[in-house]
């Protein structure tokens, strides 16, 4: 082996004067990589919000951030490893040039630890793009099934309007029926109502009607034609809550003052008072 050289004192300021501008390099290098690695720890706060929110993903997306922090834990690892060679440069002036490649070697390493965060960042962000894709085509499909059920409520509505206007003939029948009967059956003691009464019926036309009267009372109970198919001739509704034709219950009541569908008696003729009975 060869003598140690003999290291002369304008050498070992100069090492000195390296080994801090060394430090001062490697600090600003380690606030700048601890900056970095908050960016990243904020960056995965963010990321961990959004993928609550991902319930399909979560698994995933998990294994990612994982990865993600694992890599932050040996990125922390190796900072810990650079600052007891930073020690180890302080005990000794000469392992300075290999702690100086060392450094290069890890700031290259870090470089591409680095580069492989920011690709899985990016993985991920088109993942939650893809998941948010896939929420808009599920929230289009709801809004046609929604649309598809408000079109069946309106032919059911419908189909319920037809079937009690079905129902409104099938009673007008058979109330026509009872009108007939009782006609017949009564004939001999008919009583007309008073003129008085028939002249103060209260005359409407059918746009005077409200649609919940007309839907329950949609044809006249004694000629049973709808009340739409003839909307200029004039409606009048008796006491018993009964609609008609003005003309139709006239021509009743000038014969009987008792309405033969539900029975109810209007007034009868008053002393003196002329017969509005049909000779």
């Amino acid at each position: 082996m060869s003598a140690e050289r003999h290291i002369s004192g304008e050498e070992l300021e100069e090492y000195r004067i390296a080994l801090v501008e060394f430090r001062i390099t490697l600090d600003e290098y380690r606030m700048a990589v601890q900056d970095r690695i908050r960016g990243v720890e904020d960056g995965i706060r963010g990321l961990e919000d959004l993928i609550r929110g991902l319930e399909d993903h979560t698994r995933g997306v998990e294994n990612c951030i994982r990865g993600v922090e694992d890599d932050i834990r040996g990125v922390q690892d190796r900072i810990r490893g650079v600052q007891d060679g930073i020690r180890v440069v302080e005990d000794g002036i000469r392992i300075v040039e290999d702690g100086i490649r060392g450094v290069e070697d890890l700031k290259r390493e870090l470089q591409d630890r680095f580069r492989g965060v920011d690709d899985g960042i990016r993985g991920v962000r088109d993942r939650i793009r893809e998941v948010q894709d896939d929420i808009r085509g599920v929230q289009d499909h709801i809004r046609g099934v929604r649309d598809g059920i408000s079109e069946l409520e309106y032919l059911i509505r419908g189909l319920e309007d037809r079937i009690r206007g079905a129902d409104n003939r099938i009673r007008g029948a058979e109330d026509d029926m009872a009108i007939q009967e009782s006609i017949a059956s009564y004939k001999p003691y008919l009583t007309p109502a008073t003129r008085s009464f028939i002249h103060g019926l209260k005359k409407l036309r059918l746009d005077n009607l409200e649609e919940a009267v007309i839907r329950e009372n949609p044809c006249c109970a004694i000629c049973l034609e709808d009340f739409a198919q003839s909307a200029e001739e004039l409606i009048t509704c008796l006491p018993c809550k009964h609609y008609f034709h003005v003309n139709c219950i006239v021509m009743c009541l000038e014969i009987n003052h008792i309405f033969p569908l539900c029975r109810y008696p209007m007034p009868t003729l008053e002393a003196g008072e002329p017969s509005t009975k049909a000779t």
